[in-house]
């Protein structure tokens, strides 16, 4: 048999013919200027291809323009090219303060306003989006948390995130394949995912319940035979959990602790202090003391000022427990959650999820202080997601270190998801 067409034999092919997406992807627009945390200006690297670059070369615009654009734009090195991912071929050059040179005082883009939104190169044509990806269920697009404009979206949604699946053409369908030797669990990706959106979006109980829910379901999904998965039967006895108290009795001996929290995210908090979100915790969140026996710093969340910070932003925010159920429904949707590549990267993406959330909640609380606002929370949001769920080096460590100290058990789960 020639090997051709043994590989063809050897994978599963699944025709994908509609799109996926929450009820708010269409609406997204930047809202440029009133941003508090501009994207322009958030010193990531801006790269682009070489069509892109090709394109800004070309450009017909007045000389004064054209002068700013050569200096702004650089291509690649070799040296460059080779570390990076892709097909990037060039960058524009941030200025000292990390910002774009391109973007204006009023928060646009000088460069959309001569030429148009055409022009600019796909990476800041597209985010907060994400670039569509193929899934067993469908092609399935996204928005990510980063972005103040998406976080507004899902504060306007009291009553919950709800879902589009549109028909394509046929010319924009494709299929999903995948070897005959990946884990069976694949071709179930869309009913899974379904139950996992179901439990976070189960009102009749707290946020935390929810998400130590999902947590047993994915250990019994990652303990399940995969050879000869009963799917069906575990669908059927996770729909039965989310209804009445089942779930809070099979949940009851995950209590959790408040010093551990603390102490974990603060860890978090740790991580990432030289970052936008890092600056902007130190304040509230730390202690630092000198030990007379070293020149070591001891670092530790005040749990008292915790507790009045939280307090505070209780009384001050009111119940908003619908927007961080619809923040981690963007969360699972951006990351493509869960992941069924492997039972080990099953856990690792739920390991993940209860990390960022816990996070979430912690920084929202100390980075609110004692005079909470809207317009702080989705600061803090913002920053968390840029410095953590845009960083998956960072993310994959702070998940690792759970699994080195064996301590990534759902018990261990409880406790960072708060109380």
């Amino acid at each position: 048999m020639p090997e051709k067409d043994k590989v063809t034999r050897d994978k599963i092919r699944i025709p994908i013919r509609t799109a996926l997406m929450p009820v708010y992807y269409k609406d997204f627009c930047c809202i440029m200027g009133a941003c508090q945390d501009n994207c322009c200006d958030c010193d990531w690297n801006i790269w682009f291809n070489k069509k892109d670059y090709l394109k800004l070369r070309r450009l017909e615009a007045p000389a004064e323009f054209k002068e700013k654009l050569d200096k702004t734009v650089r291509r690649l090195s070799a040296q460059e090219m080779k570390k990076a991912s892709g097909n990037l071929y060039a960058k524009f050059q941030l200025d000292e303060a990390g910002q774009c040179p391109l973007h204006d005082s009023d928060g646009k883009c000088s460069l959309q306003k001569l030429c148009g939104e055409e022009v600019l190169p796909k990476v800041c044509r597209q985010y907060p989006r994400m670039e569509k990806r193929c899934t067993p269920a469908a092609f399935e697009y996204a928005l990510s948390p980063s972005c103040e404009g998406v976080l507004q979206l899902l504060w306007n949604l009291p009553d919950g995130v709800d879902f589009i699946e549109e028909e394509l053409p046929k010319s924009e369908r494709g299929i999903f394949q995948f070897d005959m030797t990946s884990p069976k669990l694949a071709p179930w990706f869309g009913p899974i995912r379904a139950m996992c959106v179901d439990i976070l979006q189960n009102r009749a109980l707290s946020i935390r319940h929810r998400m130590l829910l999902l947590g047993l379901a994915l250990q019994e999904l990652r303990d399940m035979d995969w050879e000869k998965p009963e799917l069906e039967r575990w669908i059927e006895r996770f729909a039965v959990l989310t209804r009445g108290d089942a779930a809070k009795e099979a949940l009851s001996s995950l209590p959790g602790n408040r010093p551990m929290y603390l102490l974990q995210h603060t860890k978090n908090a740790i991580a990432i202090l030289n970052s936008v979100c890092g600056r902007g915790l130190l304040p509230n969140i730390l202690e630092l003391n000198q030990s007379t026996q070293s020149d070591k710093v001891n670092i530790r969340c005040n749990e008292e000022r915790y507790s009045a910070f939280e307090a505070s932003f209780r009384a001050g925010m009111g119940d908003i427990e619908y927007f961080f159920e619809n923040l981690m429904i963007a969360v699972m949707l951006y990351t493509t959650f869960p992941m069924l590549r492997s039972k080990e990267a099953l856990w690792k993406s739920y390991v993940a999820l209860c990390n960022l959330y816990g996070f979430y909640r912690f920084a929202a609380v100390m980075g609110c202080g004692e005079t909470p606002t809207k317009e702080k929370l989705f600061h803090i949001l913002v920053n968390v997601s840029r410095d953590m769920l845009h960083n998956e080096q960072r993310q994959d460590r702070l998940r690792d270190e759970f699994f080195s100290h064996d301590s990534a058990t759902l018990a261990h789960m409880a406790i960072l998801l708060g109380e």
